[in-house]
């Protein structure tokens, strides 16, 4: 797997607060499965690696907002 990870400050729309933009891109180019099963797998995975990479990038505030 590789990923990309890019952020960027944004105007927030609310007062006194920061915007942070985070895009977090798990893809392969090597050994895609073939079969409907093994590509659901992979996307799987994929969501778990890219569940966990945006897990890391932000803060236990900012985890309070979203969990």
């Amino acid at each position: 797997w590789s990923v990309n990870i890019t952020s960027k400050g944004i105007q927030s729309p609310l007062v006194n607060n920061l915007s942070l933009l985070l895009d977090v891109d798990v893809f392969r180019t090597k050994d895609i499965p073939l079969s409907d099963e093994g590509l659901w797998e992979a996307i799987n995975e994929a969501r778990s690696i890219k569940n966990d990479i945006f897990d890391k990038c932000i803060t236990q505030k900012t985890k309070e907002l979203f969990y």
